[in-house]
């Protein structure tokens, strides 16, 4: 049976001190060996919704609130950055290096990826795993979408609102009755799952799936700068403080959402 604890800090005892610097450069590039590597920048937001975190969240009265604020963030800012930027067991990503070969040739023994990379056919077996929970205190492993999920809308000048809603509930049912199971079932846990292990494993990651409207409305934001591009930005630049940050951006945040609410309720009428 799969156990719950999978945290953060274990990650970091599998992989001390696994370098090795094997073309002799005595330079930390992509042909060395790391214990843990990232595919983009992009792939940091699993940390910080893996860590239990959101954007935003409802308050008492059922409203949409920016929650960026809370005193967790910046110890799993601090954490996650540290593990970034000053473990010699992992390579932190840069845009010309193409991690996913690097895992292909067994030079990186974790690798954080989006689970869409599992159907690639590769030479040899691999576990997978959920995102690392920030403690055991968590009790579940939490899984974000990042932008593979739907997002359907109609025009304002549709001439019947009910009957293209209609439609489209119909499509997505079907989709979620028939497709997905195909695609789940028979091949992420058939054929792109080395052991039962692994196929039970991804159960456990689809369990956790959660839905952050800072992050499916993320590109509606001022400059398209969305409420988790500060977690990325902190965890890619070392001088970059998460208070400084959010200071920075908290007011434009609140006001995005109180504009894209707005005009939610403005479109719905």
């Amino acid at each position: 049976m799969f156990e719950y604890n999978w945290t953060v800090e274990k990650l970091k005892n599998y992989i001390t001190n696994i370098h090795s610097d094997v073309d002799g450069l005595g330079e930390r590039d992509e042909k060395d060996i790391y214990g843990f590597s990232i595919d983009c920048e992009p792939r940091f937001d699993a940390f910080f919704y893996g860590s239990g975190l959101r954007t935003t969240d409802r308050d008492s009265e059922g409203n949409i609130v920016l929650t960026l604020d809370e005193p967790k963030i910046v110890d799993v800012v601090q954490t996650y950055k540290a593990l970034l930027n000053s473990n010699i067991a992992v390579y932190k990503p840069k845009k010309e290096t193409p991690i996913y070969s690097m895992f292909k040739n067994k030079t990186v023994v974790f690798y954080e990826t989006a689970i869409a990379i599992s159907d690639q056919q590769l030479e040899f077996d691999y576990g997978v795993l959920p995102i690392p929970m920030w403690n055991t205190d968590q009790k579940e492993y939490i899984t974000y979408l990042s932008n593979t999920h739907d997002a359907w809308s109609v025009p304002k000048n549709t001439s019947d609102i009910d009957m293209a809603g209609a439609v489209i509930t119909s499509l997505a049912c079907e989709a979620y009755r028939t497709v997905m199971p195909q695609y789940f079932e028979g091949m992420l846990k058939v054929r792109y799952a080395s052991d039962l292990e692994s196929a039970q494993v991804y159960d456990i990651i689809r369990e956790g799936v959660v839905f952050d409207f800072g992050y499916m409305f993320g590109m509606s934001f001022t400059g398209s700068y969305a409420p988790f591009f500060p977690f990325r930005h902190c965890l890619m630049n070392e001088k970059q403080e998460w208070a400084s940050t959010l200071e920075t951006y908290e007011d434009r945040f609140k006001g995005d959402i109180a504009t894209i609410l707005t005009d939610i309720r403005e479109n719905n009428k």
